[in-house]
């Protein structure tokens, strides 16, 4: 019986070929964009979800709008918003900012152009942030510190690479900033891509 309908199945196959053709490639792509949209979905649902406190961390944004242009959203926020939120509302126990921008790293003779985040100390309570050298706890209490990740402190430190130990202390410069001689007092392992 089964191979009865086998056989009908490919004699149809062969007789209609352009209608087959037409229901295959249909089929083919609506299982593909169902994977598509899957994985999407899964990976937006995956979004810094390893952190141990991802329940509890809340992202602020900024709507404005600029004539002409329509609504815009920015997560900038006023460097004095985190000691606000703290003192106003009982229920924030943690707050931060963080700045994104793209800068001129320099150290001995070499020169890189990286995205550095600029934080305060609660950022690293907040995340969860894997150390490969240095003490997180203490890591930002000093003016003029910087915490590097792996891909960017093997770049700048090619010759110590894999040995982060060896990088606390180590002075990084920011040319465009005053003063702009930093201190590395921690290596962290990469964050996730998402």
């Amino acid at each position: 019986m089964f191979f009865h309908h086998v056989k009908l199945s490919l004699r149809n196959l062969i007789r209609r070929w352009l209608i087959s053709g037409i229901n295959i490639l249909g089929l083919g792509f609506g299982i593909s964009c169902t994977i598509v949209i899957f994985l999407f979905v899964q990976h937006e649902l995956s979004y810094n979800r390893y952190h141990e406190n991802a329940g509890t961390i809340y992202r602020i944004v900024n709507k404005y709008s600029i004539r002409d242009e329509g609504l815009n959203y920015s997560p900038y926020q006023p460097d004095e918003l985190p000691e606000g939120l703290k003192q106003d509302l009982p229920f924030v126990e943690k707050a931060t900012s963080f700045r994104r921008t793209s800068i001129w790293v320099s150290h001995v003779s070499r020169k890189y152009q990286l995205n550095v985040g600029f934080v305060n100390p609660d950022f690293l309570e907040i995340f969860t942030l894997v150390p490969l050298a240095g003490n997180l706890e203490t890591a930002l209490e000093k003016p003029q510190s910087v915490i590097l990740c792996r891909n960017e402190a093997d770049m700048i430190f090619p010759g110590m690479a894999g040995n982060y130990e060896e990088m606390i202390g180590q002075a990084v410069e920011f040319p465009q900033q005053q003063p702009n001689q930093f201190m590395v007092t921690a290596v962290i392992d990469d964050q996730p891509a998402n």
